[in-house]
């Protein structure tokens, strides 16, 4: 073989070897808080623009039950869009139930 190609060949297995054992840096995204416009579903009146979780807080503080978005024997407490139209426009995109 050509001394050339003998060194190149070796470079590439170096600079493979080398690049692959090189530390990659993947930064994650930050968790994006989501806040959704919340009615009353009974009334269609609106309470607040918070996050799912602090609207779970507070109408479980309001109500005196157990409020999750699970619809399981529970009975629909909210609505919660994602925009603030009036008439609603859209369907909502999560719903809270009392247990």
């Amino acid at each position: 073989m050509n001394r050339s190609i003998v060194r190149l060949s070796i470079l590439a297995a170096a600079w493979m070897i080398l690049g692959s054992a090189a530390p990659t840096r993947h930064n994650a995204p930050a968790a994006k808080q989501v806040y959704y416009y919340w009615y009353w579903a009974d009334s269609d009146y609106f309470v607040e623009y918070v996050t799912t979780a602090t609207a779970m807080s507070d109408f479980s503080a309001w109500t005196g039950h157990q409020v999750n978005t699970q619809p399981g024997g529970g009975t629909l407490v909210a609505n919660g869009y994602s925009n603030n139209n009036y008439p609603h426009t859209f369907w909502p995109a999560v719903q809270l139930y009392a247990h």
